[in-house]
């Protein structure tokens, strides 16, 4: 530290004779040089002195001299600089008396002690940001430790949320908070799941045996036509019971992965996932007589989930056929943003966003749930995908874009 302001007391001696102090002297200067353009003479001027140069002498640049002393022991300082009068180049010299105990010393001391002041005081205020910063990183970097691990957290993990630990008591309390409530979101999540598991599991079985007594009855031979019309209605509605709790369950999973953010990934060809589709409903878009056209202009392949892509685009091609009139149109346009499917069908009499809500459907077939589209949109959210709907007159699009 001692070094540092030796340094600084040097740096400050060296810039005030070489930067400050010769600006008195310059002034001398300049009213020689405007004494000359108007009177063509050179000034007599007190402690001014000049001497002839030889012709070609490089003029010398402003400069102070060291001290000296002259027969009465006074300090001199002597300045040079140079004039030019009728071609002749003249040194000036400018010399400036002081006593022994009284010379610049004391202009370069002020400056010294301001200079020093100053850097002393930055020095203290640089010190005191850079503490009170480390200070404060060390005391907020166990709750920024937290709050990545509480972002990173998924409710549907096995494994409970862990915290750092610190010594401030208002940091530890919402620690404290922080858990309860991420406990408590995970059992009950925990418990949400385990009931929609049982009640799938639970459900699918008095379904499937009431679907087949229905069915049984239906083949007795003494069956009258009113009583097979009523068993009819009954075997309808266990059936679209049975596909709406199949679409909950699937959408409950969807949910549940969502939920985890992890699903196994592999490598999925989206233009054999299409045509492989097409293939199922290959029969019924026969029987309605249904153009279909895919336009491919690469092979798009993702490294996703194969089962969520199979349900995302079964559900399109099959809303596609479902809602599609006899000798439509299906048209499919692959690319290396997503893929686009388009089907002629009836104008939607609601806007494009509620295409999207659960049990919304415009078809008057009472077999039709209106669920498949919402299974749509919760695959897109869980592959971070996205799905537009477009309509123009007779002609409804769904885009997906791969994000």
């Amino acid at each position: 530290m001692l070094t540092f302001a030796i340094l600084c007391n040097y740096v400050s001696i060296r810039t005030y004779y070489q930067c400050i102090y010769p600006l008195q002297f310059e002034r001398t200067v300049k009213a020689i040089n405007e004494h000359i353009v108007a009177y063509h003479e050179l000034p007599e001027i007190e402690n001014v002195h000049y001497k002839k140069l030889d012709y070609g002498t490089i003029p010398k640049t402003y400069g102070v001299e060291t001290f000296s002393f002259d027969k009465n022991e006074l300090a001199v300082l002597s300045y040079y600089s140079s004039v030019t009068l009728h071609d002749q180049l003249y040194e000036v010299k400018i010399n400036r008396y002081y006593k022994s105990n009284d010379g610049p010393g004391t202009g370069v001391i002020i400056f010294a002690l301001l200079i020093s002041a100053g850097l002393f005081f930055f020095l203290n205020w640089l010190f005191f940001r850079l503490s009170i910063k480390r200070l404060t990183f060390n005391m907020w970097k166990p709750y920024y430790s937290n709050l990545r691990r509480v972002n990173a957290y998924n409710v549907g993990s096995n494994r409970p949320l862990q915290l750092v630990n610190t010594d401030i008591r208002e940091f530890n309390l919402f620690n404290e908070a922080i858990l309860r409530f991420t406990g408590n979101a995970q059992k009950s999540y925990e418990q949400l799941r385990e009931f929609v598991e049982n009640t799938s599991h639970e459900l699918q079985t008095p379904l499937a045996i009431l679907l087949t007594k229905v069915e049984l009855i239906l083949k007795h031979k003494d069956l009258g036509s009113a009583e097979a019309k009523e068993l009819i209605e009954v075997k309808q509605i266990i059936q679209r019971l049975s596909g709406v709790h199949k679409g909950l369950s699937l959408l409950s999973r969807i949910k549940s992965i969502q939920c985890c953010s992890y699903y196994d990934k592999e490598n999925v060809n989206i233009n054999d996932a299409i045509k492989d589709s097409f293939e199922i409903y290959e029969e019924l878009i026969a029987f309605k007589e249904i153009s279909v056209t895919i336009e491919e202009s690469l092979q798009l392949t993702l490294s996703t989930n194969i089962e969520l892509i199979k349900i995302l685009v079964d559900n399109l091609i099959r809303n596609s056929i479902q809602h599609n009139y006899h000798e439509g149109v299906i048209a499919v346009q692959v690319s290396e943003e997503g893929f686009k499917i388009c089907n002629t069908g009836v104008e939607a009499p609601m806007p494009g966003k509620d295409m999207f809500s659960r049990y919304h459907t415009s078809s008057k077939d009472s077999g039709r749930l209106g669920i498949g589209l919402a299974i749509v949109e919760a695959i897109c959210e869980t592959l971070h995908f996205t799905c537009e709907y477009s309509s123009q007159t007779n002609l409804h699009s769904f885009t997906i874009k791969i994000n």
